[in-house]
């Protein structure tokens, strides 16, 4: 592993115990191995080293859903939608959320932004954006292309966007807070997806 990458790793770890603020550079280059001086060869201060956490997460999600094959271009998106079966929006569904739950860093990475979203607005914008804004638009557009094609009932592709993911990040928090187990929390994430379906669909 190249030692910025290993001064990533360490710094999350380090960041989602003890927090942003109760974490210095030499903390981190400790945890690395590295002297603070060999440090400062590849971030120029804790800030470029959290930023170089947030791209780092962002593209261990991308990878994510290349996995489960899900298309970025709105175009792609509308095919794959319009040929998705029952089944294969539930599995879609179930393995993001086993991500999200089971996936050390994201599961890290997570935690370091909701502890410090109070103490630095920087970071709660962060949150939001990565939890909330994003998926929701993303939702939102998709759900208004299926309701233009006749896929999906008209309606408010915002509220349909809401229906959809509000669930699931309750789901979510409940599962991280040990109010239900994965098992639990899978179940009723089936339920709801095949709900949400029958809600909108035209089948």
């Amino acid at each position: 592993m190249k030692t910025a990458d290993k001064i990533l790793e360490e710094a999350l770890i380090l960041f989602s115990i003890h927090g942003y603020q109760g974490v210095s550079v030499e903390m981190i280059a400790k945890a690395v191995g590295i002297k603070a001086s060999s440090l400062y060869k590849h971030y120029r201060n804790k800030q470029s080293i959290f930023e170089g956490i947030f791209t780092m997460m962002k593209d261990r999600y991308q990878g994510q859903e290349k996995l489960l094959n899900i298309p970025q271009g709105a175009e792609d998106v509308q095919h794959f939608y319009q040929q998705l079966q029952p089944d294969q929006l539930e599995k879609i569904s179930e393995d993001l959320f086993l991500y999200f739950i089971k996936d050390e860093k994201e599961a890290r990475f997570r935690h370091l932004l909701i502890i410090e979203q109070f103490q630095n607005p920087h970071i709660g914008e962060i949150l939001h954006q990565r939890y909330y804004e994003e998926p929701l638009l993303f939702q939102k557009e998709l759900f208004q292309s299926m309701m233009d094609v006749g896929v999906f009932k008209e309606g408010d592709a915002k509220i349909a966007a809401l229906q959809f993911f509000s669930p699931i990040m309750m789901l979510l928090n409940c599962c991280e807070q040990g109010g239900i187990s994965v098992e639990e929390a899978l179940a009723e994430l089936r339920k709801h997806v095949q709900k949400f379906r029958q809600l909108y669909s035209k089948e």
